[in-house]
């Protein structure tokens, strides 16, 4: 797995936590490339969302990753 991949991973499962009705437990995350979006059982998030949670983690913005 990329290292970007994993960082998406790790920002979805932190913004899912921070979510107040989703529970701790993680979820199986669904992408929809038409839309941009993220989604499990019982969030929805925009791909905007996850790659700027994605950078506020890291020392290295996403175009240094590439």
């Amino acid at each position: 797995m990329k290292t970007l991949e994993r960082q998406i991973l790790a920002s979805l499962d932190r913004l899912h936590r921070d979510a107040a009705e989703a529970g701790p437990s993680p979820c199986r995350w669904h992408y929809n490339g038409t839309r941009d979006t993220y989604s499990c059982s019982h969030i929805t998030l925009t791909g905007k969302a996850v790659i700027g949670r994605v950078e506020s983690m890291n020392r290295y913005t996403i175009s240094t990753l590439e």
